[in-house]
């Protein structure tokens, strides 16, 4: 059982290493998709309020 998650964690370590920028894309999309979204919301609860 050890080396079945050691291997997923130095691929994943490997693939930190190699792409950080990625991540931190992959990361900062993620987190604007999930603003943007709560802002679309928040402008149509407030459409039906009124």
């Amino acid at each position: 059982m050890a080396e079945i998650s050691f291997i997923p964690s130095t691929l994943l370590g490997i693939m930190e290493a190699m792409f950080p920028a990625g991540y931190a894309y992959a990361f900062d999309s993620l987190s604007f998709t999930l603003e943007s979204w709560m802002l679309l919301f928040k402008a149509r609860s407030s459409e039906f309020k009124e």
